[in-house]
């Protein structure tokens, strides 16, 4: 009886010693697979990592562990909807472990899925209410969510919590500026600045938001309290500065701004914002006054702020404007070696080289304009201008021919560009070519001067077209007056038709622009008029200009006229 007990007793020593070997075996397998998979992940094998965590998965369902880390690894792979239910496991495991709930958050963030996510956050809250960063998780998914009054409510209690400051302050404000409340949105700055009366950059804030939304007398009180706080201000001084621009002349308004463009403490976004809806104006209105001080205000600009684009652009555009095509050229050039994607610089830079009447030059400012406006009809317009004007025929069709598809939206390009195809085949000597293509152009717009001014100068080119010549120039000049273009076809139609002292009259208007174009249709007046030395020098005077005229040299160097 003695020895079958101790057999038993021995029977059972051993069974449980198998079984505690059993579970230790079970532990170094579970641990072992926990750090292969940590290293596959760590050297950046995710798919294999991945599998071996499903693998510790399936055999240890409830390894937290494990499953945190396969719902990471989905996240970057980019598979929120499998990390999600990996995430809910891990949190299921653990509760308490906040890294599992804000992964599950993040998770239902990817999918869209803002409500819920921010359900998260508010548990967490709840978890730890003096953690301020959960409440603000919470109201940022509230917004995603388009749940914008709740998420106000959420900074109220955050603030009730910890007290105001600027971050909160600038939320709110953001949320009923959103809703269209510009009255609370403008309460939330006010309170801010009246929290910190001395901090002068919180009441430019509120100054500004009462600028942008229109309330005009309250952003200059503002404006008035800085200055009572630092009468120097620059940026207060600027937005007081003359008064109401609607009440005074635009010019004096203009001078009063001198003082603060000077200074270095406003941005130069702020003062552009001064000038440019005055810049429009004067473009518009050509006022000498207007364009004076415009011009000093922008060359103020250039010198304090020589790598920004924009003060060489106004200048171009303000000295185009006034008449000074060589020093306008010269800003434009500077504006576009700074910032090259402004296409309405580009066209400074190209009506100011065809004024000149430098051909060469526009043709290649073009060329390098189309690296950058690849799809512009108007460049190759301008392209073609300048290879028709130095007799490349084939060029200028070429170029016509690949801007003509993408016309199509741009009316008063694609008429111009029907014109000069016309002009290439009249000196192709094919006016009925010709003749369609300007009745093509004319069906776009009757009454375009530049289009009447190019087909007055193709019958100028035609043995019997001279009367009609003249007909289509003066439309064209009565339809624009200060058309150069213009203005050249009627005094060549008048040439045409012998009325040579209406031609010297009219040509000698274009002669300050010193075109060699307008130098060479002088020179050619001036010798059917009997001044033959006068039309020598005129004609000297196109050649050293650049003139890529056929017939100039010859005419120069034999004295006499050849058409």
């Amino acid at each position: 009886m003695r020895s079958s007990i101790l057999a038993a007793l021995l029977c059972a020593v051993v069974t449980l010693g198998a079984q505690n070997e059993t579970v230790a075996n079970k532990e170094v397998t579970r641990e072992a697979l926990i750090i292969e998979a940590g290293k596959e992940k760590m050297l950046g094998r995710l798919d294999k990592a991945k599998e071996l965590y499903k693998q510790l998965l399936k055999e240890y369902p409830n390894n937290e562990l494990a499953a945190y880390e396969l719902a990471r690894i989905l996240m970057v792979q980019n598979q929120p909807e499998e990390a999600i239910i990996w995430a809910n496991k891990a949190a299921a495991v653990n509760p308490s472990n906040v890294w599992y709930a804000i992964l599950k958050a993040d998770a239902q963030q990817a999918m869209g899925q803002y409500k819920d996510a921010a359900g998260v956050y508010e548990q967490l809250t709840r978890q730890y209410p003096t953690q301020s960063n959960y409440f603000y998780k919470w109201a940022f998914y509230l917004v995603k969510a388009n749940e914008l009054n709740p998420a106000l409510r959420v900074y109220d209690d955050l603030e009730r919590r910890i007290g105001m400051n600027e971050t909160l302050v600038r939320l709110k404000h953001g949320l009923y500026h959103a809703q269209g409340d510009d009255k609370k949105a403008a309460r939330e700055l006010q309170r801010l600045a009246d929290a910190h009366p001395n901090n002068i950059d919180y009441k430019h804030n509120l100054a500004e938001f009462y600028t942008e939304i229109g309330e005009k007398e309250q952003a200059r009180a503002t404006y008035r309290k800085i200055l009572s706080l630092d009468p120097n201000d620059a940026k207060a001084n600027l937005a007081l500065a003359g008064g109401d621009v609607n009440k005074q002349n635009d010019a004096q308004y203009l001078s009063s701004l001198r003082q603060s463009f000077e200074s270095r403490d406003v941005s130069i976004e702020v003062k552009l914002g001064k000038i440019e809806p005055l810049l429009n104006k004067y473009l518009s209105s050509g006022d000498p006054g207007l364009g004076k001080e415009l011009l000093q205000l922008s060359e103020i600009l250039e010198q304090l702020y020589p790598k920004e684009a924009k003060p060489f652009a106004i200048s171009a555009s303000i000295l185009n404007k006034q008449g000074k095509k060589a020093e306008a050229l010269e800003k434009a050039r500077i504006a576009l070696n700074i910032d090259d994607t402004d296409f309405a610089q580009w066209e400074t830079l190209f009506l100011g080289l065809e004024t000149l009447g430098d051909m060469p030059a526009l043709l290649k400012a073009c060329e390098n304009a189309l690296d950058v406006f690849p799809n512009k009809p108007e460049v190759y317009a301008y392209a073609a201008t300048a290879e028709l004007a130095m007799h490349n025929l084939s060029n200028a069709q070429d170029l016509i021919n690949q801007a003509l598809p993408i016309s199509a939206k741009f009316p008063v390009v694609r008429q111009h560009l029907l014109s000069l195809l016309a002009m290439v085949q009249t000196q192709q000597n094919n006016p009925s070519g010709a003749d369609q293509n300007f009745a093509e152009a004319l069906k776009l717009n009757a009454n375009s001067a530049t289009t009447l001014a190019w087909q007055s100068l193709s019958f100028s080119l035609r043995p019997t077209g001279a009367a009609q010549a003249l007909q289509l120039a003066q439309k064209a000049l009565q339809t624009e007056p200060q058309s150069r273009l213009a203005i050249y076809a009627l005094a060549r139609a008048q040439f045409r038709n012998s009325n040579l002292a209406e031609a010297k009259n009219k040509i000698e208007s274009l002669l300050p622009s010193a075109n060699p174009l307008y130098l060479e249709q002088y020179g050619d007046v001036l010798f059917k008029s009997g001044d033959t030395a006068g039309a020598v020098q005129q004609w000297g005077l196109a050649v050293t200009k650049g003139s890529v005229s056929s017939s100039l040299k010859k005419k120069f160097n034999e004295k006499q006229l050849h058409e």
